[in-house]
């Protein structure tokens, strides 16, 4: 991929980082936190990898607008719920592992 990498889960975000997090009351601040920490970890080089549970477009494009000029690559991991949201790669949760990581590596 030639760029650090970084995960960071939405859980860790809004359970685990610093006290400043722990004041945070809605899903909102959540999502805009997130995107500052992509945005600043984008600036610095590193691919930010995230997860978030049933994100709708106007969360994404809160994202979008935070990581300008950065592109956010959105990818869906489809069960049941099928979501209106456009996504850079759809995926199954019955897709094969190996299959699945050269997918996203072939798109990043």
């Amino acid at each position: 991929m030639g760029r650090h990498s970084y995960f960071l889960s939405f859980s860790q975000l809004a359970n685990k980082i610093t006290d400043d997090f722990s004041n945070i009351t809605s899903r909102d601040e959540e999502i805009r936190k997130l995107a500052e920490i992509s945005y600043f970890l984008n600036d610095a080089g590193v691919n930010f990898i995230s997860i978030i549970n049933f994100v709708d477009n106007y969360e994404l494009e809160q994202i979008k607008i935070i990581n300008h000029p950065y592109k956010v690559f959105v990818i869906g991991i489809i069960n049941d719920i099928e979501m209106n949201i456009s996504y850079d790669i759809r995926l199954s949760i019955n897709d094969n592992i190996q299959e699945t990581v050269k997918k996203i590596i072939n798109q990043v």
